[in-house]
């Protein structure tokens, strides 16, 4: 299984590829357990060499940093942050509303697998846009996995969403850095748009259907 190799390979140059195990489990029939086992033992024979207390000790650390106290780019998070501050007086903490937006994210992907009857490539394209609609941290560099499986799931709006995800490097104008929320809410209202309208390419040329 080539493909299962690629798969363990990927989930050990980065975590993100974890996403589509749902996926995989609920939808390969018979030969998941095999894709599975291949992927996993592919990942655990390749960290044994690296494998000590201090090497998880830093994951775990790292990754409990990036979901409660990196922000940058956001959608969801930033609407609910708002949403606090003029309810609350101030804005909720990243590490209360970071985690659950994290669950939500995880119930959302096992759901898609679960009830939705598209293809691999379209649910799987969909949990990686629900995971970066609910991160707190999306750079521009993140873009590129739900690109390629955009391609695949013929959802060119993707291609829209490499264009647009460059207005957060409007943040660093002037030298410093200052978040910039109106090109954050130019963004994704570009974004929802190309989402919600029909697309085609014909000639080189993308289309409004």
């Amino acid at each position: 299984m080539p493909s299962a190799v690629a798969f363990g390979m990927a989930i050990c140059v980065k975590l993100l590829p974890l996403i589509l195990v749902p996926l995989i489990f609920l939808k390969m029939g018979r030969s998941k357990w095999k894709y599975l086992v291949v992927s996993i033992g592919l990942v655990v024979f390749t960290a044994i060499p690296l494998l000590n207390m201090e090497l998880i000790t830093h994951i775990w650390s790292s990754i409990d940093l990036y979901f409660q106290k990196f922000e940058f780019n956001a959608s969801v998070y930033y609407v609910i942050r708002g949403i606090g501050s003029m309810i609350l007086g101030y804005a909720p903490e990243i590490a209360k509303v970071g985690p659950v937006l994290s669950i939500l994210t995880i119930l959302g992907i096992v759901a898609f697998a679960f009830f939705s009857k598209r293809s691999f490539p379209k649910v799987a394209f969909l949990s990686y846009v629900l995971y970066f609609l609910l991160a707190t941290t999306v750079h521009p560099w993140y873009i590129i996995v739900p690109f390629g499986i955009g391609i695949l799931a013929n959802r060119n709006s993707v291609l829209v969403w490499t264009f647009v995800v460059l207005f957060s490097y409007s943040h660093y104008i002037g030298g410093g850095y200052q978040e910039q929320w109106g090109w954050i809410a130019l963004e994704y209202v570009l974004l929802a748009f190309a989402m919600a309208v029909p697309a085609r390419i014909s000639n080189g040329m993308l289309r409004i259907t």
